[in-house]
């Protein structure tokens, strides 16, 4: 290579991102949810991860799972090193509570492969796409060793686990790395045992383990497109692959078909159960849940091991072990959710769990006896830590033998609440110390928001808790006083402690806790050798950036997708890649206009007058619900229109229905000036809808209008202008929704946005 030719290493490396291709594949193989065999259809290539050594690099996924180019990540064992991918394969939810990130909850990333320790530890090299200013590696409790040189966080593992690296102190930068232990007594096709090999499909959407010691095994790169609901004993759904919610695709599934198994995976009365190793994504229903048969018989003897979990939809609740279970266990997990986190009762126990969730961490819910939490790192609980909600049966809570010990929530940025209770029991029932709570280790108490513990409960919901620290110091004594209003208030660090008279609540601090664990945070301030903006858009490139001397060679495809153009500059090819030089982009027609401001290199699109909102279909459409759970969406072709129905749940009628879409990317690469949204609106009664384009947090509009709609197709059209405070938001939101808490139902098509002037 000549001296004067650099390479910008933007992404993974090339060959890391070839489309994944069946070879032979006319359609996706089909397994028949009447039995476990599978329909193949295909030649399937000898697996990579089947063979031996002690690094193994899981076959790619699908190309149909979403990809991820703020990181390039890589991993090295002794002379080996290879590159895997960032994935990123989940809807924009509109649940945004964290003031101070209001970016769209639509970041799951995660890296994944396996290493033996035995052979040694592993080198794990995260080359980061864009300026920042500081990194945190978590949980910080774990003390991961790393350091940063030229770009690269590096953090070294001895032993298989799963870590995250977040950027600047905001948790839309978060990427998850999980390194397993080599899988062993990998099962073998027969009767009962399903192999899920490529991209697989289930009949109907669900597949259901109905005879007992079955067995589905999810290979590494696989993914089952397919929900799974366990009502047999002993057994198991191993691997690691992915499980994808088929709901995800809103063309595809309606949620009013499930059947009402609004579960992901579902262990419904079904004994001596195995989890094991594989990845939960994009849930559109709760992630997974144990139930037996309410007063009639207990699911006993979950274990649930090595689970990952990505979700981001409102009621995507993560681990939930629920009524009538009996020895249900979680360890060694990661919970990343959009609603309760750790969701649980009687005789459910959980150990070395890593956990973030836009909504509650530990939401203990009606009687939780028997129950206990050890090892729980929560890195992101925008709601609260811990929350106590629901009453039990006949509204009496009871609560008995119910801990939690070594408590890291450290590195949190933004949370309410420590603990919340809000539980509307007549009668609480406390016993052996009611809710005890010990070696709890905080952030500054700044992130804490609202309050250390707020309690409205009217009966008393005993706390004990004992050794808490706030950013590596002990609290030496929490001592609330009675006020004239009759309640126990004070002060701990600033954080407000507020319960009813007549609730019991002790803390103590003993004299062996060791307070001294603090959140990391190494400041770097860090520039990239280049950052591309389309507007203020930046684009991480899937394929290398290539400077030869003063020439920028930006490849070509990608540049003319960002660019919404069809015009082309000169080609070049570099590596069997085609490039384009920045500096005829202009001349070429290809841009507006170019600019180099230090290590930014920024494009001005030429001006569009067709629909900013890209044509919409497939598995991870851009059109969420507002709320999911309370309500659903379905989308049809209809000629060159989608439409899109929305329709209420009539169990749910206290929130408002409607659609949320992003228009970030538009905004922000076609600047300040003045826009237009059209539609099409129709109901099968009277309804008044509003269209609004709104930023940062849930409730911010920019602008909105109201339109009265019938049986008949009417037209609706909101203008505004965008200033450049709101080119700068992290979050620029369109969204339609009806009136608010009337259950209802209706259908919109032809959304169009365009920049008028």
């Amino acid at each position: 290579m000549k001296k004067n030719v650099r390479i910008v290493v933007l992404i993974l490396c090339l060959a890391m991102f070839a489309p994944c291709v069946l070879t032979g594949c006319k359609k996706d193989p089909v397994i028949t949810p009447q039995d476990t065999t599978v329909t193949s259809g295909t030649d399937i290539t000898p697996d990579p991860a089947e063979e031996t050594g002690p690094l193994v690099i899981y076959p790619e996924f699908d190309a149909r799972i979403q990809r991820d180019y703020l990181y390039s990540v890589s991993v090295t064992m002794g002379e080996q090193t290879a590159s895997i991918p960032v994935y990123n394969h989940v809807e924009a939810s509109r649940t945004t509570r964290n003031i101070s990130d209001t970016t769209a909850d639509q970041y799951r990333r995660f890296s994944t492969f396996a290493f033996d320790p035995s052979a040694g530890g592993v080198r794990v090299d995260i080359r980061v796409n864009c300026d920042f200013t500081s990194y945190s590696v978590i949980p910080s409790a774990k003390h991961f060793r790393n350091d940063f040189r030229k770009g690269i966080i590096s953090v070294y593992l001895d032993q298989p686990d799963y870590f995250m690296i977040r950027l600047n102190d905001k948790d839309s930068t978060l990427l998850a790395v999980f390194a397993d232990a080599p899988e062993t007594d990998i099962p073998t096709k027969n009767s009962k045992t399903t192999i899920v090999e490529g991209w697989q499909e289930v009949e109907g959407g669900t597949l259901e383990l109905k005879k007992e010691d079955s067995v589905v095994y999810i290979k590494p790169g696989a993914v089952l497109n397919a929900r799974i609901r366990i009502t047999a004993d002993n057994c198991k759904v191993i691997g690691r692959g992915i499980i994808l919610d088929p709901y995800s695709d809103i063309y595809r599934y309606d949620e009013k078909d499930s059947d009402g198994d609004y579960v992901l995976l579902n262990i419904h009365n079904a004994n001596n159960t195995i989890v094991d190793g594989v990845h939960l994504l994009n849930a559109r229903a709760y992630n997974l849940e144990i139930q037996g048969i309410w007063q009639r018989t207990y699911a006993k003897n979950t274990r649930i091991t090595n689970l990952k979990i990505l979700s981001t939809q409102m009621s995507s609740d993560g681990l939930m072990f629920n009524y009538y279970i009996k020895n249900a266990y979680a360890e060694h997990c990661f919970v990343y959710c959009g609603d309760n986190a750790l969701n649980y009762e009687d005789e459910a126990h959980f150990k070395d769990i890593l956990v973030g969730t836009t909504c509650n961490a530990i939401f203990p819910q009606t009687d939780i006896r028997n129950s206990s939490l050890e090892d729980i790192y929560v890195f992101r609980a925008d709601d609260n830590i811990i929350n106590t909600e629901y009453s039990g049966t006949g509204k009496k809570t009871i609560i008995d033998n119910s801990t939690i010990t070594n408590l890291y929530v450290q590195d949190l940025t933004y949370t309410n609440y420590f603990i919340f209770v809000e539980n509307e029991t007549d009668e609480v029932i406390s016993q052996n110390g009611g809710f005890t709570i010990r070696n709890v280790y905080l952030p500054n108490i700044s992130a804490i928001k609202k309050g250390f513990y707020y309690n409205v409960a009217p009966a008393n919901y005993q706390i004990t808790l004992s050794n808490v620290s706030i950013d590596g110091k002990s609290v030496e004594s929490i001592n609330p006083k009675l006020n004239a209003s009759g309640k126990y208030e004070t002060y701990v660090n600033a954080s407000w402690l507020s319960y009813p008279a007549g609730h019991e609540f002790s803390y103590t601090l003993a004299s062996d806790f060791d307070p001294n664990v603090k959140k990391h945070s190494a400041v770097i301030n860090y520039k990239n050798d280049l950052n591309v903006f389309v507007g203020a858009y930046q684009i991480n490139y899937r394929i290398p950036v290539i400077i030869e001397g003063e020439n920028i060679l930006l490849p070509f495809e990608q540049t003319q997708s960002e660019l919404r153009t069809v015009q082309s500059a000169s080609v070049v090819e570099r590596n069997g890649v085609n490039y384009v030089s920045a500096s005829d982009l202009v001349s070429s027609g290809m841009a507006k206009e170019l600019k180099k401001e230090d290590n930014k290199l920024i494009l001005t699109p030429n001006d569009n007058n067709q629909n900013l909102i890209l044509p919409d279909e497939g598995i991870l459409s851009q059109f969420t619900e507002i709320r999911a759970s309370h309500m659903a969406i379905t989308a049809a072709k209809d000629g060159n229109s989608t439409v899109l129905h929305i329709t209420g749940n009539p169990d749910n009628s206290s929130d408002v229905i409607g659609l949320h879409c992003l228009i970030n990317e538009a905004i922000k690469k076609y600047g300040t000036g003045n826009y237009r949204v059209t539609c099409k609106a129709k109901s099968t009664e009277s309804e008044k809808i509003k269209v609004a384009v709104g930023y940062g947090q849930e409730s911010t509009n920019l602008q909105s209008t109201e339109k009265t709609i019938g049986t008949a197709w009417t037209d609706c059209t909101l203008d505004f202008s965008v200033a450049t405070y709101v080119v700068n938001q992290a979050q620029i939101r369109l969204t339609i929704t009806a009136s608010w808490a009337n259950v209802s139902e209706f259908d919109v098509k032809d959304i169009c946005l365009i920049k008028v002037g």
